[in-house]
């Protein structure tokens, strides 16, 4: 059973690192505020799933489509505030 619980935690935690990864490696203008901020969220979000799923057994969802559904958010906050802050910066520019 042990087994089971680390491979779901990190089902639940490695989707915000797996996007800054893939994100920061073949997208240019990936920035560090949306890293960071890509973290953040991932591990917050994967926290709660986590604790709905093993402490209130409220969590109805599959732990891999979970994971996917983290990518996908984690990247959205990657890819917002990474062009956000290169329209930052454009417009200080001016």
């Amino acid at each position: 059973a042990s087994d089971v619980y680390k491979r779901q935690l990190i089902a639940y935690m490695a989707p915000s690192v797996t996007a800054v990864f893939l994100w920061g490696v073949f997208w240019k203008g990936a920035s560090t505020r949306g890293a960071i901020a890509c973290l953040i969220t991932g591990a917050v979000l994967g926290s709660i799933c986590f604790y709905l799923d093993f402490v209130l057994g409220k969590w109805t969802v599959s732990f891999m489509m979970t994971s996917v559904y983290l990518f996908l958010i984690c990247s959205v906050v990657l890819f917002v505030l990474s062009l956000l802050a290169w329209y930052v910066s454009c417009i200080w520019r001016v």
